[in-house]
């Protein structure tokens, strides 16, 4: 999860990535991947990977779950766009 919110909070530096909104706090950010993963709009499948998209308050986002042994595991989370 900190990989997550060091590449994706509002402010990051890290090049070539989306954002949450500035409103969210980590804990608002914590929340919408877990829900995404729990009640997603949709699930499509790549190769060795899961991907859950859900928007939530107007923010579509994507979830990663690897499914390769050793067995189902959080790869990445992220905002579709900002």
């Amino acid at each position: 999860m900190r990989r997550v919110l060091h590449k994706h909070r509002h402010g990051s530096t890290v090049p070539k990535k989306s954002h949450f909104p500035r409103s969210w706090s980590d804990q608002d950010i914590e929340d919408a991947l877990e829900l995404t993963v729990r009640a997603p709009d949709r699930v499509t499948r790549g190769g060795d990977k899961l991907q859950f998209t859900r928007e939530v308050d107007g923010v579509e986002v994507r979830v990663m779950i690897r499914t390769d042994p050793p067995g189902p595991r959080f790869w990445s989370g992220y905002p579709a766009r900002g």
